[in-house]
C-alpha cells in the first residue's frame, strides 16, 4: 500500500508540475484523495486496536498484537535477500517502531485526558509499552541475524552500501534543485 501512495503522489505531483491543466490531473487527484482516505482509515483501525489491547484486562489482543511479529520472521527466513533489501527492511523497521512510539504516545494522551488514570495506571501503561517496544525490537533483531547469519552478509557495517545511499540522496536532491 505504501508503495502505491508514493507512486499516487508522484503522479501528482508530475501533473501538477508538467501539465496542469490537463484531464488526468482531475483523476490524480481522486486517486490521492482515495488513497490518503484509506490510508488514514488502517492507521485509525490500528490505533483503535491499539488503545483496546493497552486498556483491556485480559492479555489476549496484546498477545495477539505481538505474535504477529514471529509470523513475519518465519514467512521472511528462507528468502534470498541482497545487502540493500535488508538496508530496506531495517529501515522500514525503523519507521514501524517509531509509529509504534508514536501510537502509543496517542493512546496514553487519549486515556490521560479523558481522566481516570492515576500515577499506578499510568507505571503500568509505561510498562506495557516497554513490553511491546522490547518484544518488537527482539523480534526485528532475531529476523536480522537470522537473514544475515544465513546469508553471511555484513550489513551494519557495509560502508559501500551507506555510500551508495547517501550519493543517491544528494543526486535526487541536487536533481530536484535544478529542475525548474
Amino acid at each position: 500500500m505504501c508503495s502505491f501512495g508514493q507512486d499516487a503522489l508522484d503522479s501528482l505531483f508530475w501533473n501538477t508540475t508538467r501539465r496542469p491543466y490537463h484531464p488526468r490531473m482531475i483523476l490524480s487527484i481522486i486517486v490521492v484523495l482515495v488513497y490518503a482516505i484509506i490510508h488514514s482509515y488502517i492507521l485509525f483501525v490500528h490505533v483503535a486496536t491499539l488503545n483496546v489491547a493497552m486498556n483491556s484486562a485480559d492479555q489476549t489482543l496484546l498477545t495477539l498484537l505481538i505474535s504477529g511479529n514471529f509470523a513475519e520472521i518465519k514467512s521472511t527466513v528462507f528468502k534470498k535477500y541482497n545487502k540493500q533489501h535488508l538496508f530496506k527492511i531495517v529501515t522500514s523497521d525503523i519507521c514501524e517502531r517509531f509509529k509504534l512510539v508514536l501510537f502509543l504516545g496517542l493512546v496514553l494522551l487519549l486515556n490521560c485526558s479523558q481522566g481516570g488514570m492515576n500515577q499506578e495506571m499510568v507505571n503500568d501503561y509505561v510498562r506495557m509499552s516497554c513490553l511491546i517496544l522490547f518484544a518488537e525490537m527482539l523480534c526485528k533483531l532475531k529476523l536480522i541475524i537470522v537473514c544475515t547469519k544465513i546469508k553471511s552478509l555484513l550489513l551494519f557495517f557495509s560502508l559501500d552500501l551507506i555510500f551508495s545511499v547517501e550519493l543517491k540522496f544528494n543526486l535526487k536532491v541536487i536533481g530536484s534543485n535544478t529542475v525548474s
